[in-house]
């Protein structure tokens, strides 16, 4: 008999690599990939999947972006999301990671920022990214435009691993509590004992 976390574990991992199949998928036909983000839930003891399309329009700059990222975490607490996948086209580079001042769209100046857009040799990718409430995995793809039709090669994967405190951007955190099984049982029992 597995025990929750082993159950919990196996469901994260289907989870991931059906939205994975999905973002290949989704790429695939249609040659591009909104903004998407794919929820993990458990509602009346059976395990689904919310999925929130159209918020490509929510990421034409960084005021709308925190919008987004604000409204994704609202529905994640809302919906008492177990895990998480965020799917968006993005820029990467290669090179050293650099760091400089720049000025944002407000006329502010931001020091130490790392802005892999501006850079000379940038990749256009596919970046995948997951997490529960105390882990993160991702996987990368390169997106390679020669012929009609736009393709992905595997350029990064990282598998499951505790969550990195670094990780400050506006689309890290989206999960800050711990809803599976365990952690909502264990809550109950310490409630009921505590009365």
């Amino acid at each position: 008999m597995k025990t929750i976390q082993e159950d919990f574990t196996e469901k994260i991992n289907v989870f991931k690599d059906t939205v994975v199949e999905m973002v290949q998928g989704t790429f695939n036909t249609a040659g591009e990939m909104d903004p998407t983000v794919f929820g993990l839930i458990v509602k009346d003891n059976k395990i689904g999947l919310v999925v929130l399309l159209g918020l490509g329009e929510l990421f034409t700059d960084d005021a709308h972006k925190e919008i987004a990222a604000a409204g994704i975490k609202k529905i994640s607490k809302e919906f008492k999301f177990l895990a998480v996948g965020f799917a968006v086209e993005a820029w990467a580079s290669n090179d050293p990671l650099t760091t400089g001042t720049v000025v944002t769209s407000e006329g502010e100046l931001e020091e130490n920022v790392i802005d892999p857009e501006n850079k000379i040799e940038k990749k256009e990718v596919v970046l995948l990214t997951f997490e529960t409430f105390d882990q993160e995995a991702a996987n990368i793809w390169e997106i390679t435009r020669a012929g009609d039709k736009p393709k992905l090669k595997r350029w990064q994967k990282k598998s499951w691993s505790k969550k990195n405190p670094n990780n400050k951007g506006k689309f890290a955190d989206i999960i800050v509590e711990d809803y599976s099984q365990f952690a909502q049982e264990l809550k109950t029992t310490l409630k009921d004992n505590l009365n």
